[in-house]
């Protein structure tokens, strides 16, 4: 049996023009499928590439954390002469693949100008063998002087075992240059590392970025959540008369509390709840707002 080597390289793809200041991730909750020759195509995101023939190296799946779908990622066997086990794979930029070295790069990204501080999600690991899960971010910016891609943060987050439920993982962005503002992302998600074992599969969903302010790439000023550290009573007010739902995950990203805010305020009757960190997600048809709530 031979291996696929599947790596990870960020190269010059082509700048566009800057978005807003805090940029949001193209299809964070992987809701938007479209139907190709092939089969389901992840909007935004590149989830195949071509060895010969088509090769898919993720779906989507009904297995969700919140709304409708989430991303499958499968590592695989196949056979081009000889057998080859791949990882799955989804990438913002491009997947391109060498036949002469048989493996295949991914590449590229979409325009960003954030410097965001963590990458969040939900995540499901079926583990095989010794395989690991893998989630890499990666802000670059070109360097015109010596025709080089610079990096200007990065982080990944590395699972070695199996995650039977639905789990949040966060990254830490760690930035190399504070002076230099990206121009390009991507995010990688990999269902194994460079020896890949066929049918490890890595489900992930509602991915975000946090800003150093706390501020999530679509958060809402007009959200004020007091008093917080609390001693369990918290009250939360708006600006506007959305329907919400106010969602609260404990350290280990279990739901220890959900309630429907119908008004412009609430309340949220948390003392029943341990002393600790929690995170409160706001969540209405138009936005979705997570905040940290300290219990005393």
């Amino acid at each position: 049996m031979k291996k696929l080597t599947l790596f990870i390289a960020v190269l010059s793809f082509g700048i566009f023009a800057a978005k807003a200041q805090q940029p949001q991730i193209p299809n964070a909750s992987f809701e938007n499928w479209t139907t190709v020759s092939w089969g389901d195509s992840l909007s935004s995101w590149t989830t195949q590439f071509t060895l010969l023939s088509p090769i898919i190296l993720a779906n989507k799946s009904t297995t969700y954390y919140e709304g409708q779908y989430a991303l499958e990622a499968t590592s695989q066997s196949i056979s081009l002469g000889a057998t080859y086990n791949i990882p799955g794979i989804a990438t913002l930029g491009k997947i391109v693949p060498d036949l002469a070295t048989m493996s295949a790069k991914a590449q590229g990204g979409v325009a960003f100008t954030g410097k965001p501080s963590k990458l969040k999600g939900w995540y499901q690991y079926d583990q095989q063998g010794s395989d690991s899960a893998i989630i890499y971010v990666i802000l670059t910016k070109w360097n015109a002087v010596n025709n080089t891609r610079d990096t200007v943060a990065d982080g990944s987050f590395i699972h070695n075992s199996a995650q039977t439920t639905y789990a949040q993982f966060s990254i830490d962005i760690t930035y190399q240059s504070q002076s230099l503002t990206p121009d390009t992302m991507n995010i990688i998600i990999l269902s194994s590392g460079l020896s890949a074992t066929p049918n490890s599969k890595l489900l992930v969903d509602d991915i975000s970025f946090d800003y150093p302010q706390g501020i999530t790439t679509n958060d809402k000023s007009d959200c004020y959540i007091y008093p917080n550290p609390s001693n369990g009573i918290v009250n939360v007010s708006f600006a506007s008369n959305e329907k919400y739902t106010a969602t609260l995950f404990n350290s280990l990203g279990q739901k220890t509390h959900m309630k429907n805010i119908n008004n412009s305020s609430s309340t949220l009757d948390l003392t029943n709840l341990p002393k600790g960190i929690y995170l409160l997600e706001l969540k209405s048809d138009n936005s979705r707002t997570v905040r940290k709530i300290t219990l005393k």
